[in-house]
């Protein structure tokens, strides 16, 4: 195709949008919405992803003792969990490094003057951190045992696992439901658009025939339809890349019950939406142009035929 039927073929199918006018303006909604579900979930789910492998990093087994263990017998657990090969650090908390810990928390002065270092009631433990977090749950039984009945006055494993497991369990909940919203809003755009293109196509049937008599190309005659796509498809991505800033910026995940957990991230989504701004416009584009030729593509090539 040579650069004047080139500039013939852009022309033709910007003079598409804005001569079909509504059935232009009802594609760029569908299509907008369809991103901007997928953008915000997309978001969500990469900052949830995070945000768990940050929280798992930290996450550890705290074993406290009974006042009257003696502190050899402490260290030699200490020693003997430490040569283990799943596990990264054991630190010994003693009552004096407990007491400074507590002293270092953000409360009043006036719970913090409960406990001194002359009635010191924080019970001394160890803090295992594994290579794997999710060994620590092998790790804690090891403290189940009897040999360590009479030592072992509590472990903390499973307070903190209850919260991994909650953020995880709705993290996939509410990635699976932005998946569901988003494979029907695609569904609702393919219909759409296919029946925008085969309307289309049906009431010119008359100039496409004469196009073909007068010797046109097949890709002559199919093109103006793909950059009318097109065209929908670059807009509804833009507008959709504005939709979740300012779906971010304003913060109005809270407002959404669907994204009440993101009320939580909705900082770390908008820091990570500025971050990889180039990559999210990218991808944007790529999904609302590819997805729009293709759906009025298939309408093409089942419609116009030579």
């Amino acid at each position: 195709m040579s650069l004047r039927s080139l500039g013939r073929v852009l022309r033709f199918g910007l003079m598409n949008v804005l001569r079909n006018g509504w059935f232009s303006i009802a594609s760029i909604i569908v299509i907008t919405i369809t991103l901007f579900i997928i953008g915000v979930f997309a978001i969500q789910s990469f900052v949830i992803v995070g945000t768990t492998q940050g929280i798992q990093d930290k996450l550890d087994l705290s074993v406290y003792f009974n006042d009257d263990v003696p502190e050899e017998d402490i260290l030699a657990i200490r020693t003997a969990v430490a040569n283990r090969p799943d596990v990264k650090s054991v630190d010994y908390i003693s009552k004096e490094r407990a007491f400074e810990i507590w002293q270092e928390r953000r409360t009043s002065e006036r719970v913090k003057s409960l406990v001194t270092p002359e009635d010191n009631p924080l019970p001394r433990s160890l803090v295992i951190h594994a290579y794997d977090p999710g060994k620590l749950g092998t790790l804690a039984k090891l403290f189940e045992r009897d040999q360590y009945q009479e030592q072992v006055r509590r472990v903390s494993y499973r307070d903190n696992q209850s919260v991994i497991e909650s953020l995880v369990a709705t993290a996939r909940s509410v990635r699976q439901s932005g998946w569901i919203l988003a494979a029907i809003f695609f569904f609702l755009s393919f219909v759409l658009i296919y029946n925008m293109t085969r309307v289309i196509i049906l009431s010119r049937a008359h100039e496409i025939e004469i196009m073909r008599l007068v010797g046109s190309t097949t890709t002559f005659v199919r093109a103006p339809y793909l950059v009318e796509a097109a065209v929908i498809g670059f807009v509804g991505a833009l507008l959709a890349l504005g939709a979740v800033y300012l779906f971010l910026r304003y913060d109005l995940a809270s407002a959404t019950p669907l994204l009440s957990i993101a009320k939580f991230l909705a900082p770390d989504m908008l820091e990570f939406f500025w971050s990889n701004l180039v990559t999210i416009t990218i991808v944007t584009l790529l999904l609302g142009i590819g997805s729009t030729v293709f759906m009025s593509s298939v309408a093409v090539r089942r419609f116009v035929k030579f």
